[in-house]
């Protein structure tokens, strides 16, 4: 509680002046008699009097006049207002004041008791109320003055609201804010707060700032403008940056390994989002592609090496990229060298020849194969080259490469391998005797193979695949007509060559064994006359031994010739008779059928 009352002590009635109303002066003096305690009957005045409209005070009695420095009612939170109260046709010198407010008097501070004007700055809402005042002076107690009301008015409030891009934000975006005090329009400048401190102060409303450096906690107020001049601060609006999507690059295809210019398929996955235009490929720092689709397929380097690829995407609607991906390693190898390998370089006509060209690892590769640097052949399933019959051109010097058909990359080049072809030995076929052969007589057929041992021996009769004999001799044991035919053999073996050459194929023909004899001339002869006998054995005559008979085939021969013929230079009477011929050959001798007789004539 405060006292009321003039200096000196005792009860003061000065405070019955809140009220419109004046007492009777009497009932001032008279109260300072009363033996109330001092604090409740000021209690008592201040409720009573700060209300009371006093009248029949007189018409002399001076009015307090409250007046508002500036004169308006309406203020704002931290403006000052100046309160003064005045006495009607007065000096305010020597007046006491009591101020009141909604009917209590209001004592804030001691001035206000003794200047007849007060400032409040700043002022906040809990200064609204209506206010009178009246003074005193020496027992002059001025009217109550009329009540003036005090509004007392929040400050406006910003408000920090987004205009472009709508959140979530990403690194890059530049988002545009808006301070927004929805009292007042017209202000004259916008301060922005960034973490506290003051980033700007502009006559526009909005603010531009760049992601990811200008994220924060952002505040605006304004100020300058028309009553209120100042807003109170915005709340804190805060702007956080949301990572960009990760890409993931994923190697396809093929597998590993790699080699030096392979092609290969690599996908880009960005798995927020699925409207990606476009992907831009990345070696390193170097962009080396860029495509409209999630997979590409690119050129491996022609060197080997350890290569990192990575990818981003773009797209129409934020966020418009997305974070590179974490770089995939992909081992490119230096291509390796092929190891050409024959089983058996050294072969025989006939024989098979298998070359292998071994490339690890063995996938993906197409084998390519070169004689005498030549371009032979290209295999694509198997590393291997056969010869299935080699002859005499397969001999040669033999390489290979591996080639990877999805790069059109060649290996090294393999070592080389000598192929050399030998002929398979040569069958040699004898016969004895020598085509044509007499019915009956014995043929031996022998086969003779010059080169290598261990040779067995079959013989064969024309076409057929099918053994007449075996042995390197073949012997016919009295021929016959059925004993015509060609004749051949073939030599076989265990070891390399297993076979021969066939031999060359001889003719057996088997005629007939009796010969014709004739005379030259065939006429009658005279002594002296000479004359000539043939032999003929429809055309064999090689090896033969001819016989000659007169009078009987059993005598011994008068002659023995190696020719077909015998002649008598000087005929006598006495050679006159019949006489035959035969053939013969071998040992023991075969012997041809006699011929018919013929007959010599001879006149002396």
């Amino acid at each position: 509680m405060f006292s009321v009352g003039e200096e000196g002590g005792g009860l003061s009635l000065a405070s019955v002046f809140c009220s419109h109303h004046t007492l009777p002066s009497q009932s001032i003096s008279n109260r300072t008699t009363h033996s109330m305690e001092l604090s409740t009957l000021g209690l008592l005045l201040l409720l009573i009097l700060c209300s009371y409209s006093g009248h029949a005070a007189g018409e002399e009695t001076p009015k307090a006049v409250l007046v508002l420095d500036p004169v308006q009612t309406q203020f704002y939170t931290g403006e000052s207002v100046t309160l003064r109260c005045d006495i009607e046709g007065q000096d305010t010198s020597g007046w006491r004041f009591i101020w009141c407010k909604d009917g209590q008097i209001y004592y804030p501070q001691e001035a206000w008791r003794v200047w007849n004007e007060y400032t409040v700055q700043p002022l906040h809402v809990s200064h609204s109320g209506d206010y009178t005042c009246s003074g005193v002076k020496n027992n002059t107690h001025s009217r109550v003055s009329e009540g003036v009301k005090l509004q007392v008015l929040d400050l406006p409030t910003a408000a920090v609201t987004v205009v472009s891009p709508q959140p979530p934000f990403y690194p890059g975006d530049t988002v545009t804010l808006r301070c927004d005090i929805a009292e007042h329009t017209h202000w004259g400048q916008y301060d922005w707060y960034k973490d506290s401190d003051q980033i700007s102060s502009q006559n526009r409303k909005t603010i531009t700032i760049s992601l990811p450096d200008d994220a924060g906690h952002y505040t605006c107020k304004g100020h300058g403008g028309i009553r209120p001049r100042n807003s109170q601060s915005s709340t804190s609006f805060s702007i956080s940056v949301t990572d960009l999507p990760t890409a993931a690059v994923t190697v396809v295809s093929p597998q590993p390994p790699f080699y030096p210019g392979d092609t290969v398929t690599l996908s880009c996955d960005i798995a927020e989002h699925t409207d990606w235009y476009q992907y831009y490929w990345y070696r390193g720092s170097d962009c080396i592609h860029q495509w409209n689709k999630q997979s590409t397929t690119i050129y491996l380097p022609d060197r080997a090496g350890q290569y990192h690829y990575t990818c981003e995407g773009t797209r129409g609607k934020r966020p418009k990229t997305s974070q590179s991906s974490t770089p995939v390693s992909v081992s490119v190898r230096a291509c390796p060298e092929p190891e050409l390998t024959v089983q058996t370089s050294h072969v025989f006509t006939g024989e098979t020849v298998t070359l292998t060209c071994a490339i690890q690892p063995t996938r993906h590769w197409t084998y390519v194969w070169y004689k005498h640097g030549l371009y032979l052949f290209k295999t694509s399933e198997t590393n291997t080259y056969t010869i299935s019959r080699a002859t005499m051109s397969d001999q040669g010097e033999y390489m290979c490469y591996g080639l990877r058909e999805s790069s059109g990359t060649y290996s090294p080049q393999s070592n080389t391998v000598q192929i050399t072809v030998e002929e398979l030995p040569l069958a040699t076929v004898t016969v004895e005797p020598k085509s044509p052969v007499f019915t009956g007589e014995m043929v031996t057929l022998k086969c003779v193979m010059e080169s290598l041992s261990g040779w067995t021996y079959k013989w064969y009769k024309g076409p057929s695949r099918t053994p007449v004999s075996e042995g390197n001799t073949f012997t016919i044991r009295g021929a016959a007509e059925s004993h015509k035919g060609q004749y051949w053999c073939q030599g076989e073996r265990r070891d390399r060559p297993t076979a021969s050459q066939p031999s060359r194929k001889i003719t057996l023909d088997v005629k007939a064994s009796k010969p014709k004899v004739t005379l030259s001339p065939d006429h009658q002869l005279l002594t002296g006359d000479s004359v000539t006998l043939r032999c003929e054995l429809l055309g064999v005559s090689s090896g033969l031994v001819f016989y000659w008979y007169r009078d009987t085939q059993t005598s011994d021969p008068v002659a023995q010739t190696d020719g077909n013929s015998y002649s008598i230079s000087s005929v006598k009477v006495s050679d006159g008779g019949q006489y035959w011929c035969r053939a013969g050959r071998g040992d023991p001798v075969f012997y041809t059928q006699y011929s018919d007789a013929v007959e010599i004539k001879c006149i002396g």
